[in-house]
Formats: C-alpha cells, sequence, structure tokens
C-alpha cells in the first residue's frame, strides 16, 4: 500500500471513529441560575464537564465529593448579587455535588432543565446541586437552588444546563488537513 494510502485510511478511521484511544465520553455543559423569580439580579454562569459515561441516567448521586471522576472541571461565575460575587472552580466546592433524575432518562444532548419536570424547585423532580461549605462559593440552598457567597447571600435558581456546542476537534481538522494536502498533491501529479 502506498504511503498516501495509508495516510488516507488512518486519517478516515480517525474521522470515523474505527481508531480511538481509549478515553472518558467528557461531555462540556453550559449552566445558569437566575435570581430573578426570586426577586433578586443574581445570576450564575459557567460550564461543567461531566463523564457522561460515568454518570447515573437515570439515578443520582449523593453529596458525591470530591467531584471526580465524574465531574472532571467546573467554571461558574456569579455576578450581581448582594455578596459572594466572582468566579469559582471545582476547588472551591469541596462539599461536592449532587444529581438526581427522579428516575427520568434525560437526553443529555438537549437542555435538560424541563425535561420530565428535572429543574423544578419542588423537589419531585430530582435534584442538582453544588457544596461550597465554607468559602465564598455558592452553596446549595434547595432543589436546583444555589445560595450566594457560601450560602448566606441571594438565592439563585438553575434555568438552563445544556450541552455546550462542541467546537470542531483538532483531530478532525487535521483530517481534513492531510485529506485536503493529498487531494492537492494528486492533483499536481
Amino acid at each position: 500500500m502506498k504511503l498516501t494510502q495509508t495516510i488516507l485510511l488512518t486519517s478516515l478511521c480517525l474521522l470515523f471513529g474505527a481508531v480511538s484511544p481509549a478515553s472518558a465520553v467528557v461531555t462540556v455543559f453550559n449552566v445558569a441560575w437566575s435570581g430573578a423569580s426570586l426577586g433578586n439580579s443574581a445570576v450564575a454562569t459557567g460550564q461543567i464537564s461531566i463523564d457522561t459515561d460515568l454518570l447515573p441516567n437515570p439515578g443520582s448521586v449523593g453529596f458525591q465529593s470530591p467531584f471526580s471522576p465524574i465531574v472532571t472541571a467546573l467554571s461558574l461565575t456569579v455576578s450581581g448579587a448582594t455578596s459572594g460575587n466572582g468566579t469559582f472552580g471545582l476547588a472551591d466546592f469541596g462539599g461536592g455535588w449532587v444529581w438526581d433524575t427522579a428516575g427520568v432518562t434525560l437526553n443529555l444532548a438537549t437542555q435538560l432543565v424541563g425535561q420530565g419536570g428535572w429543574g423544578s424547585t419542588s423537589g419531585s423532580n430530582g435534584d442538582f446541586n453544588l457544596f461550597s461549605f465554607g468559602g465564598s462559593a455558592p452553596n446549595g440552598a434547595n432543589f436546583f437552588t444555589l445560595q450566594t457567597d457560601g450560602g448566606v447571600g441571594d438565592q439563585i435558581e438553575l434555568t438552563s444546563f445544556a450541552a455546550a456546542v462542541p467546537e470542531p476537534s483538532r483531530a478532525l481538522l487535521g483530517v481534513l488537513g492531510t485529506l485536503g494536502l493529498l487531494l492537492r498533491r494528486r492533483r499536481s501529479c
């Protein structure tokens, strides 16, 4: 087999997943909380990276701490609060986290809030919460509700939990670049 054919075959295998390294399936989710329905102007936005192969769906994880291996990264920025504004990372939530689908299988590829009632602060449709137990990072206050400034500030409710739109992967860009070079080389011969 010619070198160009070998490169082309390897590139296609990488592109279509026939050859892939053994790794976790990590999905990045955009998350948002708002205090608007609770009478305040506090908001929190950020991203949470979750190994969706390990995430129970349907199912629950109660007070998992440390976050790993299911939650691999977390960044949350609070603004507009009377206290506790700032950006917080995984290390700021030493109390861990709670995930509960209340028996509903969530479609992780679409907006999670609202699926089967998930995201309702009534508590009858599961929960998602973060716990700082100290410091100024938000702390879980109720179902799907955080309270800024370590649990003494404004309350904010989960309003969005959706998979981030993925950017083209480096592997895909590499494959497309290789294919382009091979096609160009073939035309010039």
